[in-house]
C-alpha cells in the first residue's frame, strides 16, 4: 500500500482498501455485475429513458406519409398540383418543399430506429414545430389564399402528426 494515498499499489486501476477487503475475485465479481447491470449492449446504458413505442409508431407513419408526399411533389409537382385542383406556377419552389419532406420523412426514419430518449429529443421538438407551423400555414391558405378543398388532407395530417407529437413529447 503506498503511504498515505489509502490505496493498493497493484497492477491495473487504483481500487479503494475498502474494496480490496472483498478480495480480488470478490471485487471483480462485483464491478462485473454491477457493469452489465448500468452498462447493455452497445455502451448504452440501461439507465437512460427508453423511446415509447407509441413514439416509434409514430416516427414510422410519418416517415412513409412524408416520403410519399414529399416524392410526388419532388418529382411530379404539376401532375400533384393539377390532380388537387391548383395550378403549379413555379414548379421549382414545389420541388423545395417536396426536397423537405423527403427530409423530414429521413429524420423520422432515423428517429424510428434510435431507442434513447435523448437521441431523438431534438427531432420530436423539431416534428412538434414543423407540424404546427405547417398547418397553421396550410388554414391560413385554405381561409384567405384560396387553395383547393383537397388541401385540408394536408392540413389535417399535419395536426394530426403536431398533436401525436406534441402528446407524446409531453408524456416523454
Amino acid at each position: 500500500m503506498s503511504p498515505g494515498t489509502g490505496t493498493s499499489t497493484v497492477r491495473g486501476p487504483i481500487i479503494p482498501d475498502t474494496y480490496r477487503t472483498l478480495g480480488d475475485r470478490a471485487y471483480l465479481y462485483r464491478f462485473r455485475s454491477e457493469a452489465r447491470r448500468v452498462f447493455g449492449k452497445g455502451g448504452e446504458t440501461q439507465l437512460e429513458t427508453q423511446v415509447r413505442s407509441a413514439l416509434r409508431i409514430t416516427f414510422l407513419v410519418h416517415a412513409i406519409v412524408a416520403w410519399i408526399f414529399g416524392l410526388v411533389i419532388l418529382l411530379i409537382p404539376e401532375t400533384f398540383g393539377s390532380a388537387w385542383g391548383y395550378t403549379v406556377l413555379e414548379p421549382a419552389t414545389w420541388r423545395l418543399v417536396g426536397a423537405a419532406l423527403v427530409a423530414f420523412g429521413t429524420s423520422s426514419l432515423l428517429a424510428y430506429r434510435q431507442k434513447i430518449w435523448e437521441k431523438v429529443k431534438i427531432v420530436v421538438q423539431m416534428e412538434v414545430v414543423w407540424c404546427v407551423l405547417g398547418a397553421l400555414v396550410m388554414l391560413w391558405g385554405l381561409f384567405y389564399a384560396g387553395l383547393p378543398v383537397a388541401f385540408w388532407t394536408n392540413t389535417i395530417l399535419l395536426g394530426v402528426f403536431a398533436v401525436a407529437f406534441g402528446a407524446l413529447y409531453y408524456r416523454q
